[in-house]
């Protein structure tokens, strides 16, 4: 019985019809394989055809449920064959269909990665094409293969930016002896730009405003915890290079790609989406980046940029929900986690060291990292002031501060008022020890506009919180800037608008509290890209902050309301010596004009002071009676005469009661020194041949008509003609002024048109 069984098995096995089937598939397949490495195209796509049909038909193919093997396609060297050096993109792109059927081991992977970053132009394209059609079908730890291997790419340029040491293939491992990876790396050492290559196929792997890329994020995003915060590795590292120096870049790979990965809430009713889970792992990973001593200067630029915008995700304590992590928390714990800002603090002394004092006091600083930088520590600051998660600057750091940004430069002071006028980012006494230590002791011959800004906001801080003065317009109780009221006209913001972006404006108009809303005060916005105006409650402005440019050297600080203390003002003395000693006369005017608007609040015995400092007393000389002959003396004459003529002209104006203090003012917060707004007018007059002679003026809102005149006219004045006696029409209106009737009482407006008659 058995040796029949045996002769029936035999013959079954020997059945020459399927010997013939067999050894017929077997030709075919060698013959596909061979066709793979021709040269003709539409003859490796059909060769492509067939070898998918072959497997799909194979024993092992069916008998696995999914995915085969098929060790005879590495032994012929196929895949290598398809993405090495005579990879055609038409080629690649049709290779989808055959590899979804492999069981795709490291080595493959590693062939097709290879590929990915050594080819160019459209080959590379397809690549990138292929490996993101693949993951979608990858497990975990396939998914995990291909992060790591871009990964290495990005750390490999980290640690040599130069490129000169070649990046390891790890194909190479696999297979040493085969020709197609030996080619791979051969393209790897001619010197394609593998980071380049890297950056795009993450750019095509995020990016979430196209359909393959919003799928690949999905499904990278749910395969669990160590897939997505490695994915998160990735895409910050793609951030930190120099492809994303372009701010462009940079904005549409976070709002595109980062964003979307960070609030994304796919899978949490499985528990398995982890988008907005890594919201915290993000910001720490850029701490741990931006606190290491060893981080290139391009990679901490870009880290603290990253950090700024994912903690802009987190929300205020006002709007968070239930079980959500504020930004206040957020920030307190990676200060208490990373000390950001001693890191922030000691990339700022870095970056100074590159720039002069010169160009520290222009306004070419405002472009710089270095500017971007004090900007984002102030973000840090402004944003973590509640009473449970408080980040202020001591003592300690405002000195490194100071040091750091080369003591009394105008980049230093610019950001001091800016910090002054957030409120809330100095531990308490540090303000009043700023002020003392370091603001009142500058050089007052030298002091720049900026700094007068910022010695008037600290001025009134101090002062305010001893009850020396009381002042408005410095006590907002908002948390990121604490000015308000008319101080506010003229600001510079930066507002969350409703699509979610960044929007800067210009405060231009305040409408105070009305009877009926006491608590509303309302700004109109002027937005620089849209160039319209919106009017908005103050408190609707939650997430914003106050900008810094070229523009904003002449803002009223606030509004003085009294003086109980005159005698106990801190820094009155600096203030002084800025009058009579001051070099620069703009600052010199404001000086001026401050001392005289403090001089309204005091008793008369301060107007004795002017005069003493101006003429002397008997024990003291004063600027005009000290008889030395030097440069200094003669700028202290000139500026005593300055301050005198201001005063008096005060004078005479207040007892004609022709001019107003509350005007003059308002012209001080838009810099025109109390002559308003700066306006042309044209001025047209017929002489006594009746020839109409036109003049352009250009001068001042709060300027007398009959200056105007005068100016425009002298024949007037020489003649010994009465101005009283020249009738002025304007738009067909007979003009009643008086000597000190204003422009801008007769409704006189830039570009009016003035005719007289005498």
């Amino acid at each position: 019985g058995g040796g029949l069984l045996t002769m029936v098995s035999s013959q079954f096995k020997s059945d020459p019809r399927k010997q013939l089937k067999k050894r017929l598939k077997a030709c075919l397949r060698n013959i596909a394989l061979q066709a793979t490495k021709s040269s003709v195209w539409q003859q490796r796509r059909d060769a492509l055809n067939y070898l998918e049909q072959s497997i799909k038909n194979d024993k092992e193919f069916k008998q696995s449920q999914g995915q085969a093997l098929c060790e005879w396609l590495d032994e012929q060297q196929v895949i290598d064959d398809l993405f090495g050096e005579r990879a055609h993109a038409t080629i690649v792109s049709e290779t989808v269909p055959l590899l979804l059927l492999l069981d795709l081991t490291e080595e493959r992977l590693s062939v097709i990665l290879d590929a990915a970053f050594m080819h160019v132009g459209s080959v590379r394209a397809e690549v990138h094409k292929v490996i993101l059609n693949l993951i979608k079908e990858m497990n975990k730890n396939r998914t995990r293969f291909v992060l790591d291997r871009v990964m290495e790419v990005f750390e490999a340029h980290a640690q040599d930016p130069s490129g000169e040491k070649a990046v390891k293939a790890s194909s190479s491992s696999g297979s040493k002896n085969n020709s197609s990876s030996s080619a791979l790396l051969s393209l790897q050492r001619i010197g394609a730009n593998q980071l380049q290559a890297a950056f795009e196929f993450v750019t095509a792997m995020f990016d979430t405003s196209k359909l393959h890329g919003l799928f690949t994020t999905v499904d990278v995003m749910m395969k669990g915890k160590k897939v997505a915060t490695r994915a998160m590795d990735v895409l910050v590292a793609a951030l930190l290079t120099p492809f994303c120096e372009d701010q462009d870049a940079f904005q549409k790979l976070v709002q595109d790609s980062l964003f979307h990965c960070l609030q994304s809430s796919w899978g949490e009713v499985d528990g398995k989406g982890q988008g907005k889970a890594c919201k915290e792992y993000v910001a720490e990973l850029c701490c741990n980046i931006v606190s290491n001593p060893e981080t290139s200067p391009l990679a901490v630029k870009g880290a603290f940029a990253v950090l700024i915008e994912v903690i802009r995700l987190f929300p205020r304590t006002n709007f968070a929900q239930r079980g959500d992590k504020t930004r206040e928390e957020c920030i307190h714990g990676l200060q208490k986690q990373f000390d950001v800002l001693q890191a922030c603090l000691s990339n700022l002394k870095t970056l100074s060291a590159g720039f002069d004092k010169k160009f520290m006091d222009s306004d070419k600083v405002l472009e710089t990292e270095l500017w971007t930088r004090l900007l984002q520590l102030r973000y840090l600051l402004e944003n973590c002031t509640e009473k449970q998660y408080n980040l202020t600057l001591d003592a300690r750091q405002v000195k490194m501060l100071w040091e750091a940004l080369g003591g009394p430069t105008e980049a230093c002071l610019r950001w001091l008022r800016l910090a002054a006028d957030s409120g809330g980012i100095f531990e308490e006494n540090v303000e009043n020890y700023l002020y003392t230590e370091y603001i009142c002791r500058m050089d007052t011959a030298h002091l720049k506009p900026h700094g007068f800004n910022c010695y008037q906001a600290f001025f009134g801080d101090v002062n305010n919180s001893s009850q020396f003065l009381q002042a408005a317009g410095r006590d907002g109780q908002k948390s990121g800037c604490k000015i308000n009221g008319a101080a506010f006209v003229g600001r510079r913001v930066r507002v969350l608008w409703k699509d979610e972006k960044m929007h800067n404006g210009t405060i231009c108009t305040y409408m105070p509290p009305t009877p009926r809303a006491p608590e509303t005060q309302k700004h109109t916005v002027r937005w620089d890209d849209t160039g319209k105006e919106d009017t908005h409650d103050w408190t609707d402005l939650h997430d914003w902050h106050l900008l810094e440019d070229e523009l904003s050297v002449n803002i009223l600080p606030y509004e003085v309301k009294s003086i109980p203390k005159p005698s106990s003002l801190a820094g009155l003395d600096f203030l002084w010596n800025v009058c009579f000693q001051n070099a620069d006369d703009s600052v010199a005017r404001k000086a001026q004009d401050m001392l005289l608007d403090l001089g309204r609040y005091m008793d008369a015995n301060f107007k004795e002071q002017i005069l003493e400092h101006v003429f002397g007393s008997r024990n003291v000389k004063g600027m005009l009676t000290r008889g030395q002959a030097d440069e200094r003396t003669f700028l202290a004459t000139r500026r005593s005469l300055e301050l005198l003529l201001t005063f008096l002209r005060g004078q005479l104006r207040i007892c004609e009661n022709t001019f107003s203090c509350t005007q003059f003012m308002l012209s001080r917060s838009h810099g025109h020194l109390g002559k308003g707004k700066p306006m042309t007018i044209l001025v047209s007059f017929k002489d006594e041949s009746y020839k109409n002679n036109a003049k352009t003026v250009k001068t001042h809102s709060r300027v007398a008509l009959d200056d105007v005149l005068r100016e425009a006219y002298p024949q007037i004045a020489q003649g010994g003609s009465d101005t009283n006696k020249i009738t002025v029409w304007h738009n067909n209106n007979r003009l009643v002024r008086g000597p000190h009737t204003t422009l801008e009482e007769l409704n006189v407006t830039h570009q009016s048109e003035l005719k007289l008659e005498s």
